[in-house]
């Protein structure tokens, strides 16, 4: 069995500076399908005491307004990324190479009738994009 990547308070992205850091240096995944998730990536020498893998998880207030139905995405995103095994490789790859790699995945489309498959499946294949787009950089 897999090791899994849990997110904890240490896997969050946070603080002002590091996210104006990921912002100007961000490379936005391209699949060829887009459904619900979009992600973008970015890649830095591994600050001391912290984990390899950092996430931001963005859901708009614009197409989803009820705070419980944000709540909700962002539970099924940090669920999906636990069932997602990728992650912890290249979260091992990441630290092997003395990286941190930071996540940024984010439901911004409008679905009508968002389900957990739906976002499962954007997350494995988000997870995918990345091993091919980390490995080759």
């Amino acid at each position: 069995m897999r090791a899994r990547v849990t997110i904890d308070r240490r896997h969050s992205l946070n603080g002002r500076i590091t996210l104006e850091w990921f912002f100007k240096n961000r490379r936005w995944l391209r699949r060829a399908s887009v459904t619900a998730v979009e992600a973008a990536w970015a890649k830095r020498p591994l600050p001391e005491s912290e984990v390899p893998l950092r996430f931001l998880l963005l859901v708009s207030k614009k197409t989803h307004k009820a705070a419980h139905e944000r709540n909700k995405i962002r539970r099924w995103l940090r669920a999906a990324i636990a069932e997602t095994g990728s992650f912890s490789g290249i979260e091992e790859s990441a630290r092997a190479r003395n990286e941190q790699i930071v996540i940024m995945m984010r439901v911004s489309l409008a679905v009508r009738e968002l389900k957990w498959e739906l976002i499962l499946n954007d997350v494995q294949e988000t997870a995918r994009a990345l091993e091919n787009a980390v490995s080759q950089k």
